[in-house]
């Protein structure tokens, strides 16, 4: 008998124990707030708190008029539409999605009327799309939401060059327990034409001629007829009718004469269509009397003579102005002053030196490489050429022909560099003769554009931004070769000059909407304050900031196209803002395609005729069960107490 009422009494321990190991396993679960979802909880009426965040493109290809209505009309409806699902205690945020995208709220609101009137007031930017920037914050902002329910819905145009999702970038920020809902707006045909580049076709002549070559596309699947035309202020000065094929663009030359004092600020428009954001480029183009060459150097020697002679022939009247620097002083210099920057010789350049060069390539600047007797090449691989040139490397060896030397016996007939030149331009290359030179290396993004005998490259570029960069293989005094004294080698510098003029005059002076416009500046304290003036008129302070040994002005306040001016003590500058013409392609990605390609599980597509609540109510409204895991704790604790107060009266018994 004591032995069967001390076997009851270990099972009553061991039972006692299982009790409390639960209680504590529900607890814990009733803390984590679980709940039932779909119909059956429905049934049970639904209970669950909800947080959702409505990211609603904003871009400029939602302003696509469709039928009378713009495309971020046709999204605020739905935004409402997600507006109205949510209930008394839900919470909800939201996004303005874009290239930049913008939250709306600092923290979640449970005002639902607010979130309503914030969707409808919604201003329609002017920055490009990028979905994987968006979704990036609206995760962000669900980040601290305790609810069981987080959800976030994409309500977009679906344009498919903002819609690219790089392998593995979304495991970095996205959260699997956050449902996906895309909800595409607009249908899927939007035609629509674009100005998308502008630049010089020839370089400024002395004689004030300047012609500018303008890029029309045509995004549609049909051939289109447009009236392009080019404007100065309220002039019109040219029009042009093309035809443009249906997904090419087509180019089209314009002539204007060069500003006599001040600046032009022109317009190129093509005629208005359903998309008018992108149907004008902006330009700024100032006098200039002659085009300013930075020729950086470590000092004046028999290559700086010959490239001097080159581009200031003695007794000729030359369309260039030379200025010298030393590298250490490029810091104090606004590079985008000058139409091209020649590096001569220069044994080794800074990082900071490179930084410089690099954003001014990026902006359309141009930038010739000269290397020297005295030239690191390991440094020039290391800092400068990973800067400007991409995966373009100089060998540490010299490449040696002084008993036999050869000549230059190929080059890119295409590239216009040559194009200008007379025929018989390939028996002059072949008359130089090279008694030594470099092995370069190219990069995948660069392009020779002339060869050596020995099928190595002479003459490389690549482009880098708006901007282009080239790198001679030889130096420009008599140990490299005949090169500088050849008749080739003067209109050869003026061309490239001219080239990198071409490609930068109306892009050094202008930005892309939402990219800081940045100026190097000359003379200025750190103390003095300067005034841009934007479209509209408005007006904001800027204060210049020590950058290095620099001073820079930076201003970021560019969110919309148009003309800028910058006012400071002793200048006045205007500079353009144009939109990013990515964007300008309308075409959109099949929203079932796009859900299998996030890498989000159970994404839900909610089609322009479906509505919103009828998708997402199955999934989205459930039943909490904390309530009732926490009554069950109290029933086992009640039971608990009574199994543990048996256990003691039972001991005194067996006793």
């Amino acid at each position: 008998l004591q032995i069967r009422q001390s076997r009851r009494l270990r099972v009553r321990e061991i039972l006692l124990l299982l009790l409390r190991i639960l209680m504590l396993a529900l607890l814990a679960i009733a803390f984590a707030r679980p709940a039932l979802q779909g119909p059956l909880a429905r049934g049970l009426g639904g209970t669950v708190r909800s947080s959702a965040c409505v990211v609603l493109d904003a871009s400029y290809s939602m302003s696509f008029d469709e039928g009378g209505e713009p495309l971020l009309a046709k999204a605020k409806g739905r935004g409402r539409e997600v507006a109205a699902l949510l209930d008394e205690g839900d919470e909800a945020f939201l996004v303005f999605g874009g290239d930049a995208p913008e939250s709306r709220f600092e923290t979640a609101t449970h005002n639902l009327r607010l979130l309503e009137t914030e969707i409808q007031k919604a201003p329609q930017s002017w920055q490009g799309g990028d979905m994987t920037r968006s979704f990036r914050e609206a995760y962000r902002t669900l980040a601290g939401s305790r609810n069981a329910n987080r959800e976030i819905y994409w309500i977009s145009d679906m344009q498919r060059v903002s819609s690219a999702i790089e392998e593995g970038e979304w495991e970095a920020f996205m959260d699997p327990a956050v449902r996906v809902f895309l909800v595409p707006v607009g249908e899927t045909d939007r035609p629509n034409l674009a100005v998308t580049k502008a630049e010089l076709y020839e370089s400024r002549r002395l004689d004030g001629n300047v012609k500018i070559q303008v890029e029309v596309a045509n995004y549609s699947g049909e051939k289109r007829d447009v009236l392009a035309s080019l404007w100065a202020g309220e002039e019109r000065l040219a029009n042009a009718s093309l035809a443009i094929d249906a997904g090419s663009a087509q180019t089209t030359i314009f002539s204007m004469q060069a500003p006599k004092g001040g600046v032009v600020l022109g317009e190129i428009r093509i005629e208005e269509d359903d998309l008018p954001a992108d149907d004008v480029f902006y330009f700024t183009l100032a006098e200039q009397e002659r085009l300013p060459v930075l020729v950086v150097t470590d000092g004046i020697d028999e290559s700086y003579g010959y490239l001097q002679k080159a581009l200031l022939p003695a007794g000729e009247e030359s369309p260039v102005r030379l200025e010298n620097a030393a590298p250490r002083d490029l810091a104090g210099r606004d590079l985008n002053r000058y139409a091209s920057v020649i590096l001569l010789g220069v044994r080794t350049l800074s990082e900071g030196a490179a930084a410089l060069l690099e954003e001014y390539v990026a902006a359309g600047g141009g930038v010739l490489i000269v290397p020297g007797d005295a030239t690191d090449f390991g440094a020039y691989n290391q800092v400068l050429l990973p800067a400007l040139m991409s995966g373009v490397t100089l060998s540490e060896s010299i490449v040696e022909h002084r008993r036999s030397p050869v000549g230059i016996e190929w080059f890119d007939p295409l590239h216009t560099v040559w194009a200008l030149f007379p025929k018989g331009i390939d028996r002059a290359l072949r008359e130089v003769a090279l008694s030594r030179y470099l092995d370069v290396k190219p990069g995948e993004e660069s392009r020779p554009l002339a060869k050596t005998g020995d099928g190595r490259p002479f003459l490389l570029e690549s482009e880098k931004g708006a901007g282009r960069v080239m790198l001679f293989a030889g130096g420009f005094d008599l140990s490299w070769g005949d090169f500088p004294t050849q008749p080739v080698f003067l209109p050869l510098l003026h061309e490239l000059v001219r080239y990198h003029d071409r490609g930068g005059a109306l892009t050094r002076t202008s930005v892309l909407v939402n990219r800081p416009f940045r100026r190097s500046l000359d003379g200025v304290s750190l103390g003095e304050s300067f005034t841009v003036v934007d479209p509209s008129g408005q007006e904001f302070t800027v204060q210049p900031a020590a950058e290095g040994e620099r001073i820079a002005l930076s201003f970021a306040g560019t969110r919309e196209p148009g003309f800028y001016e910058l006012r400071g003590p002793g200048r006045s500058e205007w500079f353009a803002v144009n939109l990013d013409t990515r964007e300008s392609d309308l075409t959109p990605m099949d929203p079932d395609e796009l859900a299998r390609a996030l890498p989000v599980e159970g994404v839900v597509v909610v089609t322009p005729r479906e509505r919103i609540d009828r998708s997402v109510l199955g999934t989205r409204f459930g039943r909490e069960l904390w309530w009732e895991l926490i009554v069950l704790v109290l029933a086992l604790a009640l039971f608990e107490l009574f199994l543990s107060q048996s256990s003691r009266q039972a001991v005194p018994q067996e006793s």
